[in-house]
Formats: C-alpha cells, structure tokens, sequence
C-alpha cells in the first residue's frame, strides 16, 4: 500500500522494526518535553489562503551556493543504519535523486567514503569537535577529500543526555534487556536478515578509535569521554580556519548564539534544539526562529530543523524566515518501512504537501514565501 502521509510512514517504521530500534529513533532526552514542543509550536502557526496566479509554480531555491529541488536537507543521524541495512548509503541516493542534500553524520554506520562513492551529489558532513582534536581534523580532512562542500558543526552536545527509552546510553543490554531485544528480533525477521547480508555493522567514521569486535558496544563510553564541555567559540573559529567549503553552525536557539555563530565566519545557522534529544527543557524551534532571522538573517542564512512532518510544516518555517529546513526522523520512518523507496516516498510527501500549500498561500515560487502567508493573528507560541 502506497504510504501518503509522513504519519502512515511512522506507523509503518513502528511495524517493521524491533522496539528497541524504533524507540531510539523516536524518543527524545529526559520526560521528551522538548521533542513534544517542536511538534506542538509547528502546529499552533497558521497560515493564510492567499487568492492569486498560482498556474505556474516552483519549488526549488538556492542555498549556500547550491541549486536545489526543495528547501530542505536531510539531517545528520548518529546509528541512522540502524533504520535499514546499508541505510545511510540508500538515503543518500534518495536525496541526490530528489535534488536535495543528504548530511553525513561522523557517528553514522558507514564510513563516509561508502556513502559518497556512488552518490552522485557529494554529502554534507556533520562534526563534533571532539577532544582528540587530532581525530576532528582527520574527519574534516576525508571529508574534503572525499568532495564534500558543506561542514555542519554541532554545538549543543557538551555532554550526552539522559535518554529513557530506545537504546539509550548504553547500547551493550543488561540481561533483561538482551531478553527483550532478542525477542524483538525474532519478531522482525526481515530487519535481522537484512543486517545479516549486508557490509559489515560498524562505525565507519570511527573504526580506528572504535575498532572491531566490540566498536557499537563501546560507543556510549567512548563519546562520553570524547565530547568536550569545554567547546568554546574559540573552537569554531579554529574549525573556520581549518575548513575552506561552507560552514554550518547547528544547535542555535537564540540571537545571541547566532551572532556569535556569524562573527565567527559561519556561513549558515541552524535553528534546533537536536530534535529534543539533548536539552529537555529547550525552546521549540519554530518559537525560536523569529529571533534568529531578526537577528542574523540579513549576514546568513538561517535554517530550521525540529518539528517538520509535513510540507506545510516546511512552508511555516519558509513563512517565519527560514531559508530551508531540515528533517530528520520523517526520512528515518521511510527509510525503516520501503529502505531507498520509502526515503523517496518520503520525499515525495513533503513536494506534493509543499506544493499545495504554496497554491493556497498565493505564492508561485518558494522566494515568494514570507510573513504574508502567515494568519493576521496566527497563534504563535513565545516557549
């Protein structure tokens, strides 16, 4: 059955993998307040039918010097093949197909040079700057070799969050948990065998410090050793000196933090609050927005990433100044329900939802999209 909503991909994710798996990709840090408020501020953001020329429309633009199909790029996922065997490679393809980017993550499953050898749209690649600076420069350094434009730097992981359900912190089970999780298994047969015939199960970006056979199990401890709470934005302009592509600064809330991001030679910000996975007690990201295009929008771009299941989602964010958004778990829950299909599918959603909504604001191009869309007395959160 042809999935028409990002909601029936979820519900199809949610079938199709263990428990375990699909809480990971679900669950947010601490009581999940945070990932609830992204879903809550998107919704309460209203738009305005518009009556206009709408016959001919467009839903490309351009960002940070680069054409694409839709205003948006797939997001960084730490374990993302988890969701599918080989999935990070497969998604990638999906996005190149679509016209939109795909944002490698250095916590991915494959290497990076797997997903890039046959991509043909180079990836964006996602960093933290670790302590082992030696090993931060190593990941910038394949990256660049590996053609890759666009460096999206995270800033607000100091420290790895609480997380209650899915996987959590540690990905070595307890007794009981091994129990569940091999009961889970049985229960997907599909989702082992997959496992099974593909590439190894590894950290590919990590296979020198977290090497075979226990790299998975250790990853918990290592990056709790490795992430840095003394991360200043010194330290970003030490990336700006080292990276010569376009440079994105993710993890900002507040205009503070933006102009920081800017006076530090960063080309893009993104708006985020890591999908509710870090600070439980985080602003909602579209209630955050405003603030950070007021406040840096006219020296770069400003993108948003939180909260995004549908293509008026998208089209609320391009309203409230938004140069382009990113998702996440929408392309997860393709990705675990049709592999490369349902990646496309997912894409697919979000055009023709985007598309629509577009028509009904009165707008012909997404560079028409601003304030005028948005409802006279839309009820916008302040959170």
């Amino acid at each position: 059955m042809t999935r028409s909503t990002i909601e029936a991909l979820r519900q199809g994710a949610r079938r199709r993998l263990p428990r375990l798996v699909f809480d990971y990709i679900e669950g947010g840090s601490g009581a999940e307040q945070a990932l609830a408020a992204n879903l809550q501020a998107m919704s309460r953001v209203a738009l305005a039918p518009r009556l206009a020329d709408v016959s001919r429309r467009t839903l490309g633009t351009r960002i940070l010097g680069e054409d694409i199909a839709l205003p948006l790029v797939l997001s960084p996922v730490a374990l993302g093949g988890l969701a599918w065997a080989d999935g990070e490679r497969l998604a990638a393809r999906a996005a190149a197909r679509a016209g939109v980017p795909y944002t490698a993550a250095t916590l991915s499953n494959a290497p990076l040079a797997h997903i890039a050898r046959d991509c043909p749209r180079p990836p964006w690649f996602q960093l933290f700057v670790f302590k082992d600076r030696a090993l931060s420069e190593r990941l910038m350094d394949d990256a660049l070799s590996l053609g890759c434009r666009v460096l999206v730097l995270t800033i607000d992981m100091p420290l790895l969050a609480d997380h209650h359900r899915g996987l959590g912190h540690d990905v070595r089970p307890d007794p009981a948990t091994a129990l569940k999780l091999a009961w889970g298994l049985g229960r997907h047969p599909g989702w082992w065998w997959r496992h099974l015939r593909s590439r190894r199960f590894s950290l590919g970006n990590l296979d020198g410090p977290l090497s075979a056979p226990d790299g998975i199990a250790s990853l918990a401890s290592w990056l709790g050793d490795q992430l840095d709470p003394s991360l200043g934005w010194s330290d970003l302009g030490w990336v700006r000196a080292r990276w010569p592509g376009a440079l994105v600064v993710k993890g900002v809330l507040d205009a503070d933090s933006a102009r920081q991001a800017a006076e530090q030679g960063a080309d893009a910000v993104v708006v985020s609050n890591h999908g509710g996975r870090q600070l439980d007690a985080a602003r909602a990201t579209i209630a955050a927005l405003p603030e950070v295009v007021a406040a840096v929008g006219e020296r770069l771009e400003v993108h948003l990433d939180g909260g995004i299941r549908s293509g008026l989602d998208i089209l609320r964010a391009l309203a409230l100044g938004a140069d382009a958004v990113h998702i996440g778990r929408p392309y997860l829950y393709g990705l675990a329900d049709a592999g490369e299909a349902g990646v496309e599918r997912c894409l697919a959603i979000l055009r023709r939802e985007l598309d629509q909504g577009l028509a009904m604001c009165g707008c012909s191009s997404i560079r028409e999209v601003d304030a005028r869309a948005l409802a006279a007395n839309g009820d916008l959160i302040d959170r």
